[in-house]
């Protein structure tokens, strides 16, 4: 059995033309048309065919579909199905592959960071070098390690953690510019510090200046439950 395209020869049949003679017409593939021969013994036309292709659509869209979901896991793209129930929720981030994208971005953060460094090194030493810049300016004695970029990939899913955790500092004793600055919830930490940092340190100095001796309950310096709830031991 072979493939080709263009005319060949093939099976005809025998017509009879207008002076009653009897003629065999042979019937030739279209130009450009696949077709399928079968060899025949030596004074036979071989059988010439139209070259089908059967389609599984079924099978075709499996195929598309696992292709599809190869190349989501190697760009770490997480998976977008509904959950259902009895898995908890750091299951259920690990095997979508949300765990792994958080994983992917926070490296790529540290890239954009490096980059936005290297920007503040070149741009201090423009400054250093520029003629019309005074010599008193303040930004002459400015080092680029003491400059931090500020990079901000805001998630809500992990809102009530971030809160809980900077809650849970404040009320330990722990400065508004510590817990700013370590926990990564506000865009511009330096703001937050200067219009909410009288207001942290008068409800530090009430919480600590009350006088309780009874036990204070667990967590009941918290907002509202987290991801942490699930391995507590307090359940």
């Amino acid at each position: 059995m072979s493939s080709g395209t263009g005319a060949g020869s093939g099976s005809g049949h025998i017509i009879t033309d207008e002076n009653g003679e009897e003629q065999e017409i042979v019937k030739k593939p279209e130009n450009g048309q696949w077709v399928m021969t079968k060899t025949a013994r030596e004074g036979v036309n071989p059988s010439i065919q139209p070259l089908v292709m059967d389609y599984h659509i079924d099978d075709m869209l499996n195929s598309f579909t696992e292709m599809r979901t190869l190349v989501l896991q190697k760009c770490h793209v997480p998976q977008r199905n509904d959950t259902s129930g009895g898995s908890s929720g750091v299951a259920m981030d690990s095997a979508s592959g949300w765990a792994d994208a958080e994983s992917i971005a926070a490296s790529r953060e540290e890239v954009v960071k490096g980059c936005q460094i290297d920007e503040v090194r070149v741009a201090l030493k423009a400054v250093k070098e520029s003629p019309f810049v005074m010599p008193e300016n303040p930004m002459l004695n400015l080092y680029a390690n003491e400059v931090q970029p500020a990079i901000r990939r805001p998630k809500n899913s992990d809102l009530a953690t971030k809160s809980n955790s900077i809650a849970t500092l404040l009320s330990h004793g722990f400065s508004i510019e510590d817990c700013v600055s370590t926990i990564p919830l506000f865009a511009d930490a330096t703001q937050v510090i200067q219009r909410s940092g009288e207001g942290v340190r008068k409800y530090q100095e009430t919480i600590f200046s009350q006088t309780n001796d009874a036990e204070a309950a667990p967590n009941a310096d918290r907002i509202q439950q987290d991801l942490s709830d699930q391995n507590s031991p307090n359940l």
